[in-house]
């Protein structure tokens, strides 16, 4: 898993602190085993911990495979 995080997300702080939540929410997803570049627009630094992973709880269904393939 890798993020891509632009600088105009914000400063090292705002996206290290961005990086930590994706890799949390990431890890609470059962998602089938591959290879995941998350990107990132610059509003994402103003989104909660809950629409971060109401958001990326999609991301199964935006792949076309369910969330418990492996």
């Amino acid at each position: 898993m890798a993020f891509a995080i632009n600088r105009a997300v914000g400063n090292a702080v705002t996206r290290n602190r961005l990086r930590r939540r994706l890799r949390a929410v990431m890890a609470e997803l059962d998602l089938a085993t591959g290879l995941y570049l998350i990107g990132c627009r610059p509003n994402a630094s103003e989104l909660t911990f809950d629409q971060i992973r109401v958001a990326l709880e999609k991301l199964p269904a935006k792949l076309g495979r369910p969330a418990d393939a492996r």
